[in-house]
């Protein structure tokens, strides 16, 4: 309460009212001092400039504001508060009366903060002493103000939470971040006027398939190396994060190499090494490029065509190549080189299906061998592919020197993503179909996605021309053969889907194979079930 001081003087007035005589003059009374008790009714005023920062320190806010005049300067000697009361939450008040309330409600329902709040020193119209918040790292609040003086009135709302889109708020700042942004993918090539133009969607997770709450922009690398990209590789352009994902690239001069990736507020990047890099040569864009894991130059990549096969409606692919270090390498005991595995990954590092192919035998696999194993002999090379039950021979390999020391490269062309072996066996020299190069022996054509198409994987090394077809045990042709049909291994592949020549699936049973070439065929039997 303000306590006024009132002093009254009783003087004379000159004689007391009465009917008679006017009496003699009255004695001078004492001075009267009288003590007056006003209540105090009257609340602070608003703050005006409540403001919110995140600091260096994960999770923490530092809160500033100028100090109040406790009567709302009704008086002419301002008096400072007695306490503040800071209130916060994660919605702020203009959600609030979006989804009904008030900014009343929102203080009702907002949390005190477990730090003490500091005690009022500044003199109103001066800089507070500002308030240090220990919060949630990574996170977004909303804050409002409110002040007592020593009769308990409150203030109203600060000045900018009674504007409810000014309310103080800040993201304060998340923990070291150690999380990597997953690769690019799922790129879409389009020719252009000069060259071509590549976009791709938003990167939306961490290589640990978290999502990513900080990704800052896209960086695009262009080299005319691809095992020596980081050293001759310049930065072409970098995309912040809600500008288009577009990338032109014009006719190059040489063949050259592009790299994408994801940067982070925190300027980590996707791991090159899970990466993708894009080829572009004088003629065309030649496709999509992964290299191994391990730092050789093993590599694969699909041509530009096929860039497609590695999207589904809801998930994009990334070709990975890594050494297989299971029991499959131990296969083939001397006889085997290297042996890796080639699979289509989520950005996440998730496999794809094993049922994931491509639609055709375009993919190029480049495998590296050091010589660790022995020499290889050329015209002895070979490649395996394990089909989930037995090795298949998938043919003879190009082998070429790579440059690098002693390394040799050993190339071929698949459909399917899996574990390869080089290994050393005599090549055919003629239409050859080993029995495990027909699979799955058993096979069901009942549309459940398993087991629906049997392969026969045929060594044609020089290239003729090759036919077959499907006889039941009565000698009767019901079907036909069919080549290099989509998710076939290789170009030498025949496919048979389980159905006759009027397109209707044949009953389960026996059936005889019959393919022919070079003037000979090859025969064998297969079984149909459901």
């Amino acid at each position: 309460m303000r306590k006024v001081l009132l002093r009254a003087l009783w003087a004379t007035l000159g004689g007391l009212l009465s009917f008679g005589a006017v009496p003699g003059r009255a004695a001078l009374t004492e001075d009267l001092v009288l003590q007056v008790a006003i209540t105090d009714t009257y609340p602070p005023e608003a703050v005006p400039d409540l403001g919110a920062a995140a600091t260096v320190t994960a999770g923490q806010v530092l809160l500033t504001w100028t100090a109040p005049d406790e009567d709302n300067r009704l008086f002419v000697s301002p008096g400072k508060v007695s306490s503040y009361l800071i209130k916060y939450a994660t919605f702020s008040i203009v959600d609030e009366i979006a989804a009904g309330g008030t900014a009343a409600s929102w203080w009702a329902r907002a949390l005190i903060p477990s730090d003490p709040s500091p005690t009022p020193t500044a003199d109103p119209g001066t800089a507070e002493t500002p308030m240090i918040l220990n919060l949630a790292p990574g996170t977004a609040y909303w804050f409002a103000l409110r002040s007592l003086d020593e009769a308990g009135n409150m203030s109203p709302l600060d000045a900018l939470a009674s504007t409810p889109d000014q309310q103080a708020t800040v993201v304060t700042r998340s923990l070291i971040d150690q999380k990597t942004p997953a690769p690019v993918a799922g790129f879409v090539v389009t020719a252009s006027s000069s060259g071509y133009t590549v976009t791709w969607p938003d990167v939306t997770e961490n290589d640990d398939g978290t999502p990513i709450v900080d990704l800052a922009s896209y960086r695009v690398y262009r080299s005319p190396s691809l095992f020596e990209f980081g050293a001759s590789s310049v930065t072409v352009t970098t995309i912040l994060v809600g500008q288009p994902r577009a990338l032109d690239i014009a006719i190059p001069s040489e063949d050259t190499y592009y790299l994408i990736v994801a940067v982070d507020s925190s300027g980590k990047y996707s791991l090159p090494s899970r990466s993708n890099y894009l080829h572009v040569t004088p003629q065309q864009f030649l496709g999509q490029t992964g290299i191994a894991t391990d730092g050789t130059q093993s590599r694969a990549y699909v041509p530009e065509p096929l860039i497609p096969d590695l999207k589904t409606p809801d998930k994009n692919f990334l070709l990975y190549i890594e050494p297989t270090v299971t029991s499959l390498a131990q296969a083939g005991g001397s006889r085997t080189r290297a042996t890796y595995t080639i699979c289509l990954r989520e950005p996440s590092g998730t496999a794809a299906s094993a049922e994931k192919t491509l639609s055709k035998p375009q993919m190029t696999v480049v495998l590296d061998y050091q010589g660790a194993n022995g020499a290889l002999e050329k015209n002895k090379t070979g490649v395996l592919w394990w089909n989930g039950a037995t090795w298949v021979k998938v043919g003879q390999a190009n082998v070429t020197e790579s440059g690098v020391g002693n390394h040799v490269t050993v190339s071929f062309n698949t459909a399917m993503p899996g574990v390869y072996q080089i290994r050393q066996f005599d090549i055919a020299t003629e239409l050859t179909l080993d029995k495990a190069s027909v699979f799955p022996q058993i096979f069901s054509p009942n549309g459940d996605g398993i087991n629906d198409v049997i392969y026969f994987m045929v060594e044609n090394p020089k290239q003729s021309s090759i036919s077959g077809k499907i006889l039941d045990m009565s000698g009767a042709e019901v079907g036909i053969l069919r080549p290099a049909g989509a998710g076939a291994p290789t170009a030498d592949t025949l496919t048979w889907d389980g159905t006759d020549n009027s397109g209707h699936l044949v009953p389960p049973g026996i059936y005889v194979y019959k393919i022919t070439g070079e003037g000979k065929t090859i025969t064998g039997t297969l079984v149909v079930a459901r």
